[in-house]
């Protein structure tokens, strides 16, 4: 990714599929499986062949995402039975990755 040419500490109002996943601090794919799944928000069309999310939305659903076991303290997002079970998919999915991830050796 090149440098950018703002001033530093200045915000983005629109970031790349790449920015926003840095954002988010996840990997681009596994930010466009969170789109998918309407985890985040989707992009926003800037041009014929260009995209972009809005850094304010990417901060509401953070915001809205729940907490590492804390799922009670957080308000609870009203799912459909449908959404409710395409999330319990994405995690059980995500955490099945992660245990067949080899362990590196340093």
């Amino acid at each position: 990714m090149k440098g950018s040419s703002l001033p530093i500490g200045y915000i983005l109002g629109v970031l790349s599929r790449e920015q926003a996943a840095e954002y988010v601090c996840v990997s681009p794919s596994l930010f466009d499986e969170m789109v998918a799944m309407g985890r985040m928000p989707k992009a926003v069309i800037l041009s014929e062949r260009r995209f972009g999310w809005i850094q304010r939305e990417l901060d509401i659903a953070i915001a809205a995402l729940p907490r590492k076991d804390h799922i009670e303290a957080v308000a609870p997002i009203a799912l459909s039975d449908k959404d409710r079970q395409a999330l319990e998919r994405f995690d059980a999915a995500r955490k099945s990755a992660k245990a067949q991830k080899p362990v590196a050796q340093h």
